[in-house]
């Protein structure tokens, strides 16, 4: 009783009152409330003049009304976090685990904070043994830390202070290891977010890291570390494009996250391995496995998330790649459809809006026959140039693309003279960006397209003076080219 007496008294009736939450009924009537409602159900346009004059019409200080309004329902929207219920389906047991040992943590350190240790202490053991089973070291270290100083400094328990102490040892020495690895994972990954570009200089180094987590994970284990370590080793034999070893690891980390019995239902780690095969397939031409996984990657993800629209994205290329053009298009218009396309980040709806080319050149060239709930006019090949700004400034990478099509768009609407005008330019960014090696099939491309003015459009002649290039293009495969598998 004396734990829930403390607690009784840390959780007084003014404290309770206190805590101002979303959707209290006695509050749901107040303006915090209405622009909560009015946030979910879509009454507020992006535009906050408009939601200023709403909401405040005739008061002379509306702005800085609207602002304490908007001030109050962040306060109140950060309470309510702590109450949300995490017993639902789309959350894993894995998941459900951490918030629960995260909040518990929490409630540790407010107690010790308040001085109720009585009621801190028994908490903070019982969450240690949980967060001990789950692997979530990072928990595991902030509670290990608060009990070693409870029984050393307070109680004077030497056995359960070197208890703990051994703990904080471990963890310590885990928690390092998880940080060097998302360190390492960073580093490299940052190269990529916003650049399809293969960067040599990373390949040496990628290799340099993996070589060093291998070594790593033979003495340090844990669900974080192993995640993150994966990822690193993926993206070592992608950047370097062995296919061949990018699935070989990729089924590695498979195996691992769905047979390690408390890590059953980790969906996170389940899914990326998964997605990662897509690419790997679509390289080695095994589209049949390609489509295969892509459906299974979709069944782990809610529809509308990122990891949805990256999911749909490797399947539309897998389309493409297979000739499958119809099914690009059922897959692009499923994409763009969806009610949260337009929330996403700005990365995944620059990448829709070259797909949104793609498929418009393709109905062009009737390798797509048109259904209902796409407007063919409402494609502008200039506007689309400005509106890909992100990956226009990707010059070895996407921009190649985006290129590409303008000059396919000259060509399929026969504006000869538009094409002469680029070839200069055409030239001036073949010699200036895409010189190395993996740049290589771009630049042939580009090259035979340079052709096109210098046979006058007439087909024969470009065949023949685009051939040397068209041989070199071949000479160099796609699953040999050293690029990026997008």
């Amino acid at each position: 009783m004396d734990e829930l007496k403390v607690l009784a008294e840390v959780v007084s009736k003014v404290k309770v009152k206190q805590i101002a939450i979303v959707g209290n009924s006695n509050d749901s009537n107040s303006m915090v409330q209405k622009l909560y409602n009015d946030l979910l159900e879509g009454n507020i346009c992006n535009n906050e003049e408009d939601a200023i004059q709403t909401y405040f019409p005739s008061s002379k200080n509306k702005k800085a009304y609207f602002s304490r309004l908007k001030r109050n329902l962040k306060e109140r929207l950060i309470n309510t976090l702590f109450f949300i219920d995490i017993n639902q389906p789309k959350f894993t047991e894995n998941q459900k685990a951490y918030q629960v040992c995260l909040r518990q943590a929490l409630v540790v350190k407010i107690l010790l904070a308040k001085g109720a240790r009585k009621a801190a202490i028994p908490i903070a053991e019982k969450t240690l043994k949980k967060a001990e089973y789950f692997e979530f070291s990072d928990i595991c270290l902030l509670l290990a830390r608060d009990l070693r100083t409870h029984y050393s400094t307070i109680i004077g328990d030497i056995k359960k202070f070197k208890k703990y102490n051994k703990y904080v040892k471990k963890y310590l020495s885990l928690r390092s290891a998880e940080l060097l690895a998302e360190e390492y994972y960073s580093e490299l990954i940052i190269n990529y977010v916003n650049s399809r570009a293969t960067k040599q200089e990373v390949i040496k180094i990628s290799k340099i890291y993996s070589d060093e987590l291998r070594e790593l994970i033979k003495v340090q284990n844990s669900y974080k570390l192993l995640s993150v370590s994966f990822l690193v080793f993926v993206l070592r034999y992608e950047i370097a494009n062995d296919y061949i070893n990018t699935l070989k690891v990729c089924k590695e980390a498979y195996s691992y996250f769905i047979t390690s019995k408390h890590l059953v239902g980790s969906q996170n780690p389940i899914f990326f391995f998964s997605f990662k095969m897509i690419g790997a397939h679509i390289q080695l031409k095994n589209y049949d496995q390609a489509e295969e996984v892509a459906k299974k990657s979709l069944s782990l993800v809610q529809e509308g998330k990122v990891n949805w629209y990256l999911v749909l994205d490797f399947y539309l290329l897998l389309t493409l790649h297979s000739q499958q053009f119809q099914k690009a298009y059922k897959i692009y218009h499923k994409a763009i459809s969806h009610s949260r396309f337009n929330k996403n980040y700005k990365f995944i709806t620059e990448r829709w809006k070259i797909y949104e080319a793609y498929i418009h050149y393709f109905i062009l060239k009737q390798k797509i026959s048109l259904k209902s709930g796409y407007d063919l006019k409402n494609f502008r090949i200039n506007k689309f140039l400005n509106e890909v700004p992100t990956y226009s400034k990707d010059k070895r990478g996407t921009n190649i693309t985006i290129l590409i099509l303008h000059v396919l768009f000259l060509l399929q609407q026969q504006k000869y003279g538009e094409i002469i005008d680029r070839v200069e330019s055409l030239k001036t960014y073949a010699h200036r960006y895409l010189r190395q090696d993996d740049t290589f099939r771009s630049n042939c491309f580009i090259k035979m397209l340079l052709q096109l003015p210098a046979a006058n459009f007439h087909k024969k002649g470009v065949i023949r003076k685009a051939k040397k290039y068209w041989d070199k293009l071949n000479s160099v495969p796609l699953e040999k080219a050293n690029q990026s598998v997008e």
